[in-house]
């Protein structure tokens, strides 16, 4: 007998500011006339709810780029959903973070694309990453859980140590480090991403130091 689903992915828009050469997004992305309603959203989290799911993971795309972002978290909470926002921080002010918390989010899994200011705003296509740092600093002021991502791959993976030790001095709950995932744009620019032999082998080197 299959147990209850526990986690929901919601990719609730495609829309991003971001222009990550390692974006999953796909190279076709749904319009936002095609985005489902706040209120097919909310029928969609009660439905989970009722399904014993636990999880909420929004995501997108950007979820920042949704006007409803606060209202749908309203919604999950009110299902009892632990509700996860993986955002890249842009669009995100501390009013609106106050909102968010207020209204239930539990959870903030923040992007990074470096350690470097000039390496990050190359990867992600625009100027972020000051952004990012301060909303960092931001986040560590409510009582909400958090984790910094940070994309590995052949552009920054040679400096591996300085962004732990970066992303440490965010004091964030949870470090994620994760490699590429080979789909969309990612796919597309896969020969710029992919690492080196010697490049992995030193990685492996620094995380078993760790």
């Amino acid at each position: 007998m299959l147990s209850n689903p526990l986690a929901l992915i919601a990719e609730i828009t495609h829309r991003c500011p971001l222009h990550c050469v390692y974006c999953s997004n796909p190279l076709q992305m749904a319009a936002a006339k095609s985005e489902l309603s706040t209120e097919e959203w909310l029928r969609v989290f009660r439905q989970a709810g009722e399904l014993g799911v636990l999880h909420l993971h929004l995501t997108g795309g950007e979820p920042l780029a949704r006007a409803d972002l606060t209202e749908l978290i309203d919604g999950a909470h009110a299902a009892n959903l632990y509700t996860n926002l993986i955002t890249s921080g842009i669009g995100l002010s501390t009013t609106r973070l106050t909102a968010l918390v207020n209204a239930g989010l539990d959870h903030i899994q923040l992007s990074f694309q470096d350690s470097r200011e000039d390496t990050a705003n190359w990867i992600a296509g625009t100027r972020a990453h000051a952004h990012k740092v301060e909303l960092a600093k931001a986040i560590r002021k409510h009582r909400v859980a958090f984790t910094i991502n940070l994309v590995v791959h052949r552009q920054n993976l040679d400096h591996l140590p300085e962004m732990i030790f970066f992303i440490e001095q965010l004091a964030p709950d949870r470090m994620e480090i994760a490699h590429a995932q080979y789909y969309g744009w990612a796919l597309q620019n896969r020969a710029a991403l992919l690492p080196t032999r010697a490049q992995l082998d030193k990685a492996v080197e620094v995380v078993a130091a760790a």
